[in-house]
């Protein structure tokens, strides 16, 4: 993840939205949790 935010900060994807940091930490968070973050339930 600190590598992905790192390229991003180089680069003027904006902050929010498609490419955003948090998208992207989401993006990370799910590969790394088998495709599932915490809150989905089921």
């Amino acid at each position: 993840i600190r590598i992905a935010l790192e390229t991003w900060a180089e680069t003027d994807a904006d902050v929010t939205g498609p490419d955003s940091p948090a998208d992207l930490a989401a993006h990370c968070l799910r590969r790394l949790l088998g495709g599932r973050l915490p809150d989905d339930a089921g």
